[in-house]
């Protein structure tokens, strides 16, 4: 990897995004915008392959039916170089630079600003996972395991630790007692718990208290 890049989770729901090209790879990121909330997305293209054509006809996506010029791209807060032709991609990305817009080139991701990770997604978890591009297969491969032997037993994890931490919250714990008792059932609620929640939070309740002392 030449340069390393900056992970970063991101709102897109007030953003005005430009993805050029209509083909599978532009498809693609539009369903990974999508995923993450985008709300204004507008895709530049003569055509459209049909899964971007259902998302034109159904107002989900913008289209503007045509090849791409640099005006088209102004005012946007990202734009996607995903066209299959490296010269027009590299081209769009310069431009986008020049415009001081955030850009990401699917053919070369050096010519860009930034690149996309792989999302493994499951309810409430969204892990990214990257190699900086030196083995797509791998993460490839990394994300299939996360997301069918791990992310459905964390998400129960997850549900468990949201309302424990708002009682903990609540409580009228320290602040270091606070923090023992989130540490400790995080361990347990990963590894899964037998007893009800009730159960479950009054034995950590007062491990926590008999560990670091009386509230």
């Amino acid at each position: 990897m030449n340069n390393p890049y900056y992970p970063i989770m991101l709102k897109l729901s007030n953003q005005r995004i430009v993805v050029i090209g209509g083909g599978s790879v532009a498809e693609r990121k539009v369903h990974g915008l999508l995923d993450g909330g985008a709300k204004d997305i507008t895709v530049v293209a003569p055509t459209l392959c049909s899964q971007l054509q259902q998302l034109a006809q159904s107002k989900t996506i913008n289209w503007i039916e045509r090849s791409y010029e640099r005006s088209l791209i102004e005012g946007a807060t990202f734009v996607f170089a995903a066209t299959d032709d490296k010269l027009l991609n590299e081209a769009i990305s310069n431009d986008a630079l020049a415009c001081d817009i955030l850009v990401c080139n699917v053919s070369n991701g050096e010519q860009g600003s930034f690149i996309t990770p792989a999302i493994a997604r499951h309810d409430g978890l969204t892990l990214a996972i990257s190699s900086g591009g030196s083995s797509p297969s791998l993460i490839k491969y990394m994300k299939n395991e996360l997301s069918q032997h791990f992310l459905p037993r964390y998400e129960q994890a997850r549900l468990l630790l949201e309302r424990v931490r708002g009682d903990v919250l609540a409580s009228e714990l320290n602040s270091k007692q606070r923090q023992y008792m989130l540490e400790l059932a995080t361990m347990e609620a990963v590894a899964g718990i037998s007893d009800s929640y009730e159960q479950w939070f009054d034995k950590l309740y007062k491990r926590t208290v008999q560990t670091e002392g009386e509230v």
